[in-house]
């Protein structure tokens, strides 16, 4: 895991490396990018951007990380792994965390805080590093 400290502005990115490869070329892309949005936010965030710029990133996420799950649960729906069930649950508690997140942004009844950053990262890190690696051996070598 590759958390890479930024010392002008204190903050931490998240930085994708080999040990974040789930062995799925097409998965360890998306995986990427959703990083470079988790980033993207946390930047905004550390700007004091509009509320509107956060919201668009925001959208983003939610967007990309539907993508990325659909994409996901299809591989291991087609590798008939036993994962899925839990992939599905973990995916959908993601989602809906992003929904609420949005929904207080634009009600004014939140910020985008270093508190709501690092359950973002962490989630990620952990659903990678955790529950995406129990299926690395299906797409290694297949």
């Amino acid at each position: 895991m590759n958390i890479e400290a930024n010392s002008n502005k204190n903050k931490l990115s998240l930085v994708w490396d080999q040990s974040f490869s789930v062995g799925a070329p097409i998965l360890d892309s998306q995986h990427k990018s959703l990083f470079e949005i988790m980033n993207r936010l946390q930047g905004a965030s550390e700007s004091d951007a509009e509320k509107d710029l956060l919201l668009n990133i925001i959208n983003d996420l939610y967007d990309y990380s539907t993508t990325h799950f659909r994409d996901e649960e299809a591989l291991l729906k087609k590798k008939q792994s036993p994962l899925l069930v839990e992939q599905q649950t973990q995916h959908a508690i993601f989602l809906d965390y992003v929904i609420e997140l949005e929904a207080k942004v634009r009600a004014g009844s939140t910020t985008v805080n270093e508190a709501i950053l690092t359950f973002l990262r962490v989630w990620w890190e952990e659903h990678i590093l955790k529950i995406d690696m129990q299926y690395q051996k299906l797409f290694i070598n297949n």
